[in-house]
């Protein structure tokens, strides 16, 4: 049994030290084992310390390094049987040991079935459990296990061991290795493999979205949105201001708006981030969550004349951000229009609120549109949406300029 527990406490520390980043429960779950052999080596001796490690600890052992969902109600059985066992003076009928080692078994299998989806390498790890607890069963009723025990765990924990060292240092090459790599806790040491490929990438911020050195390679070798699409979650990433209100507007088209408004929250001291804060809640009907103590820089403000130039050649829609500076009656829009079979039509909207089709007739003339608009942030969408086109003729709008009052 000392071997066993010289393996495995030894042999997984070492791991730990010279291989790379395994997960820190792998390196506290092998002291906690070769702590418990000994003091078990010293309570008692036969078959069913070896049961134990083998059977029960390998268990909780393969699941930290692969993490493989184990059945913390079959562990228990494993614990609750060994406990008793040194807990009482006189040794237990026959059949708790057995109890012990047929619950063992089937985990094993169980493992070895279900932690395929999880781990593609769970069958193989979990044979060497199956053998070890076999092992010990056949050999109960006969001569002590320890050796035969000892044999199977060293085998057990060789190839387990082996499997972690291997995740340590070959690179991942394959979306799903990389979705294994992070559930065993080790992707970080094979950041650059990972960030050299997009899809390597995306499957990286997928499995882990706030991996946030990667998602920020992402967005400075392809740009934030790609960045956000593959999956980054970039709450506590430190992002600047314009590059929060950028992930907050990708957020709310792709139907976010709850997770860029938190986004925006987080980091409602910056003037600018308020701003947008209190535009992204009016968007989704909530009551303004910060005060505003200042407008952005170069933001249009009404009452008076924003300039936007917006020329519809096909159906489109196009949109902006304004600063009230009072309660707003009316909206004012200059425009110019040339008809073909009918008029063009521009859907208008402010904070998401269909208003009204306006249907623009040849020309250029001034168009109003009445509205009730409190100070603050706000948006303006237009939407051209009856666009035709031959070669007889076409049919095109444009909005020149918005005005309030």
């Amino acid at each position: 049994m000392v071997s066993a527990a010289v393996l495995w406490g030894g042999g997984t520390g070492v791991a730990v030290a010279t291989a790379g980043p395994l997960h820190w429960r792998v390196g506290v779950l092998a002291v906690v084992a070769a702590l418990l052999a000994a003091v078990l080596q010293g309570l008692v001796r036969g078959a069913l310390v070896a049961a134990l490690l083998a059977v029960g600890g390998a268990g909780l052992w393969l699941a930290a390094v692969g993490d493989i969902r184990v059945d913390p109600i079959s562990q228990g059985l494993v614990a609750v049987a060994v406990l008793a066992w040194v807990l009482r003076a006189s040794p237990l009928p026959r059949m708790v040991p057995w109890a012990v080692l047929v619950v063992g078994i089937i985990q094993g299998v169980r493992m070895g079935v279900v932690g395929q989806e999880t781990l593609p390498a769970a069958l193989p790890l979990a044979i060497p459990l199956v053998v070890a607890g076999a092992v010990i069963a056949l050999q109960t009723a006969a001569v002590p296990a320890s050796r035969w025990a000892s044999l199977a765990l060293g085998a057990s924990g060789a190839w387990i061991l082996g499997t972690a060292v291997d995740a340590a240092i070959q690179p991942p090459l394959t979306p799903e290795e990389v979705r294994e790599y992070v559930a065993r806790g080790v992707e970080d040491s094979h950041f650059d493999a990972i960030a050299s490929s997009p899809d390597l990438a995306r499957a990286g911020l997928e499995e882990r979205p706030r991996w946030h050195e990667l998602g920020r390679h992402v967005a400075d070798d392809a740009g934030l949105e790609s960045a956000l699409g593959s999956g980054w979650d970039p709450l506590g990433a430190g992002l600047g201001p314009e590059e929060l209100v950028e992930a907050a507007h990708w957020l709310e088209a792709h139907g976010h708006g709850g997770q860029g408004r938190r986004l925006l929250f987080r980091n409602r001291h910056h003037s600018t981030v308020a701003w947008y804060l209190v535009l992204f809640s009016r968007l989704e009907r909530i009551e303004d969550p910060v005060s505003i103590t200042e407008v952005p820089d170069g933001m249009p403000r009404l009452p008076g004349l924003a300039r936007l130039d917006w020329d519809f050649y096909a159906n489109q829609s196009r949109s902006m951000v304004f600063h009230a500076n009072e309660p707003l009656a009316e909206l004012v829009f200059e425009l110019w229009a040339e008809s073909y079979f009918g008029n063009p039509r521009l859907l208008v909207e402010v904070d998401g609120r269909g208003l009204t089709r306006l249907e623009v007739p040849e020309g250029r003339q001034r168009m109003g549109l009445g509205v009730t608009l409190l100070p603050g942030p706000h948006r303006l969408r237009v939407s051209y949406d009856n666009d035709l086109e031959n070669e007889a003729g076409d049919r095109n709008v444009g909005l020149i300029s918005v005005s309030a009052r």
